[in-house]
């Protein structure tokens, strides 16, 4: 039987692996070949769902603005 292919799962609940008693923040990187404990840790809201983490960059978010700030000062007299 072939092992299934390890992914990466970003982890969005701090928790501590009860297998490997490894302890995750949000952010980190959860990587398992085991559908079933992936399908479990996203069920208790603690790794995203479904989205293995592979895109770093080209995603856009880098130059999208808040409105209501800028980078420069205002000139409309305010302040």
């Amino acid at each position: 039987m072939a092992k299934a292919e390890k992914k990466k799962y970003e982890v969005i609940k701090v928790f501590r692996d009860r297998i490997t008693g490894k302890r995750y923040v949000v952010g980190d990187e959860y990587e398992s070949d085991q559908p079933n404990r992936v399908e479990e840790l996203q069920a208790g809201g603690y790794l995203a769902d479904d989205t293995p983490k592979q895109q770093e960059q080209g995603d856009g978010e880098q130059n999208q603005t808040v409105p209501g700030v800028s980078g420069h000062a205002d000139n409309t007299g305010a302040g």
